[in-house]
């Protein structure tokens, strides 16, 4: 009895330790929005970070856009999705993904083809990072992050 309770115990560990979006970090990183001139909109998890309009300050200048929308099917609800704003290069942290939820970034710029994103813990420690191409895009795209409790892959598809 007492030697099942300690592979019990050491399992729960190895489980908080190794397994599930909100759970395990792995390398490190930074993505956003802001500059760039993406709103963000999600279907659930807490509020998302706003981010500047599209254009100069005076307004004379537009960009051509793109949509980008992330959705969550890795079975664990995500601590923190965070991406690079390609207008300043800063970390702009965009909100909490449930599982089974999707968060959408709106007037994403078009002319930057490297999306630069990262899932952080509850905890707030780094999950995983990625750089996906998104240049095939035309009006926007999709990223899907699947898994059993852990991203175990990462399906991009374009509009």
């Amino acid at each position: 009895m007492k030697k099942n309770k300690y592979a019990l115990v050491i399992a729960l560990l190895t489980g908080a330790l190794l397994g599930g979006c909100g759970t395990t970090p792995l390398p490190s990183s930074t993505a956003s929005p802001s500059a760039s001139g993406a709103s963000v909109s999600q279907s659930s998890g807490t509020p998302a970070s706003t981010v500047s309009p599209t254009g100069s300050a005076d307004g004379s200048e537009t960009t051509e856009t793109i949509t980008i929308t992330i959705v969550n099917f890795c079975g664990a609800d995500i601590g923190m999705f965070s991406v690079i704003d390609p207008g300043t290069g800063e970390q702009l942290n965009v909100g909490s993904l449930d599982s089974e939820a999707s968060l959408t970034l709106n007037d994403w710029p078009k002319s930057v083809t490297a999306f630069q994103w990262a899932v952080y813990n509850n905890e707030g420690q780094l999950y995983q990072e990625a750089n996906t191409d998104i240049s095939a895009a035309t009006t926007g795209v999709s990223i899907v992050l699947k898994g059993d409790g852990a991203i175990e892959d990462v399906e991009t598809s374009f509009r």
